[in-house]
């Protein structure tokens, strides 16, 4: 590649964006910006593919003012290599060939660039008319996805998989940030910290183990669970972990030393796990467990095992067969349900006790 491209027009393709950006030219009058877009934009991009950074491509045309005179054809830009960037940076030419025939017919860039796809395609299939809410899809696991979660600060998405991984992604760019590897089964479950400099995950294979998010060196594997982890979560201050798993036990980590901290049995698997605003709770799709004696307002008691709907300890509804495997979600005192039969069954506890 670099006998084609010289160095001097892949620093150019790499960098133009962050040279205007500290230019004294304004954007907004700079006729090289339409003429790029209009004439040149796919020439950028077999060159980014062709040198191993279509990735940066993304991270430039976000960077552009969206008050430019090409705002529309730059978010026209934006989609067409977010939904089209696997097929290029694996054959670079195809931008001109399946790129263009499968964007949409109100496409900009297929517009102003059709004219350029290979002869031979005389017939092109139906499209929709516009780009749907599919933005892109990031492609690494070799098997399954089992877990996915945004970072906080929404800059990155840890993903767990069958394949044994858990893979770090650029959100805005979708690339591939860093592969953690060390499970030695599928990861079911995933967080990440409030402050986005940690990553928890949980595997089929019984451990939790935690993650540093910016260099993915394995910080700590903790173990105690008897059986796959389902669920795991962060305190708001960092410092907890909580595991959920098959074992039916809900775990409580020490974040610092990998201590265990409490074992809370319960009567379900937990499928969900998270933690009250004021830490002192857990709330899972089961329910609400109480993890310190407090006043905290946000306490509930309501909740769902495999046969009933609890409250306090007290049974209050038998679970009809056809709901026992089903997915639960307690938030307050409504409880709803959701799986194994064909419609939702929604119970507000707060307006019906009386009635149970």
């Amino acid at each position: 590649v670099d006998s084609k491209v010289p160095f001097a027009v892949q620093y150019a393709c790499r960098y133009w964006v962050y040279h205007l950006e500290r230019s004294d030219v304004d954007p907004q009058e700079h006729r090289g910006i339409v003429e790029f877009f209009e004439a040149r934009f796919l020439f950028w991009l077999e060159t980014l593919a062709l040198i191993g950074r279509l990735s940066d491509g993304i991270a430039m045309l976000q960077r552009l003012e969206t008050g430019l005179p090409v705002a529309a054809v730059l978010y026209d830009a934006k989609r067409f290599l977010r939904s089209h960037s696997l097929i290029i940076e694996e054959a670079p030419l195809q931008a001109y060939y399946s790129a263009l025939v499968f964007s949409p017919e109100a496409s900009i860039i297929r517009r102003l660039y059709m004219y350029q796809r290979p002869k031979w395609i005389v017939c092109a299939p139906a499209l929709s008319e516009d780009w749907s809410v599919h933005l892109q899809t990031l492609q690494g696991h070799a098997s399954c996805d089992r877990a996915v979660a945004f970072s906080p600060d929404s800059r990155l998405i840890v993903s767990g998989s069958d394949d044994k991984t858990v893979r770090l992604w650029d959100a805005a760019t979708g690339a591939e940030r860093r592969v953690l590897q060390g499970h030695s089964s599928s990861v079911f479950a995933v967080a990440f910290s409030p402050d986005s400099r940690l990553i928890v995950s949980g595997s089929h294979g019984n451990t939790v183990r935690l993650w540093d998010a910016a260099t993915g060196a394995e910080r700590r594997v903790l173990q105690g669970h008897s059986s796959s982890v389902h669920a795991v979560a962060f305190s708001p201050d960092s410092r907890l972990i909580v595991s959920g798993s098959h074992d039916k036990t809900v775990r409580l980590w020490d974040a610092a030393t990998g201590a265990e901290r409490r074992v809370l049995p319960i009567d379900t698997v937990p499928r969900f796990l998270s933690f009250s605003s004021c830490g002192k709770h857990l709330v899972t799709d089961r329910g609400t467990l109480r993890l310190l004696y407090s006043d905290c307002r946000c306490s509930h008691h309501i909740f769902a095992t495999r046969s009933w709907i609890t409250d306090n300890g007290e049974k209050l509804l038998y679970l009809h067969r056809d709901y026992q495997d089903s997915f639960w979600f307690v938030s307050g005192s409504v409880v709803i349900s959701t799986g194994q039969v064909s419609h939702a069954l929604k119970l507000d506890l707060s307006r019906g006790r009386d009635m149970l």
